[in-house]
């Protein structure tokens, strides 16, 4: 849809990323929704702080009252840095509508 050029790509691209930031597991519930390249940091807060990365392809943990006994939180950066290229694209296109918008009172 972003190739197309269609008004709701960018909210819904925008959306879509801010889904993908925040992953977590705690007390047996569990969130983690990653829909392709993913780099995260995770933080274990398990036992003790535990810091790793992680590197892969999409990913996809939902769980609710699962008896682990777990405390865990990652974050996604290629999420976060996807988000601000879509901020940046997105003030590109309100600046472009304002220009055709002034233009277009400047021929009638």
């Amino acid at each position: 849809m972003c190739l197309l050029k269609r008004k709701s790509a960018l909210p819904h691209s925008l959306a879509n990323q801010l889904l993908q930031v925040l992953g977590f597991s705690i007390a047996g519930y569990a969130y983690n929704y990653i829909a392709g390249v993913y780099m995260t940091i995770n933080l274990d807060f398990t036992n003790s702080i535990n810091v790793s990365v992680g590197f892969g392809l999409s990913s996809f943990k939902f769980y609710i009252n699962n008896d682990q006994d777990q405390f865990q939180i990652s974050l996604n950066i290629v999420a976060i840095l996807i988000i601000y290229w879509i901020d940046k694209l997105m003030s590109k296109v309100k600046e472009e509508a304002a220009l055709r918008q002034i233009n277009s009172l400047g021929d009638a």
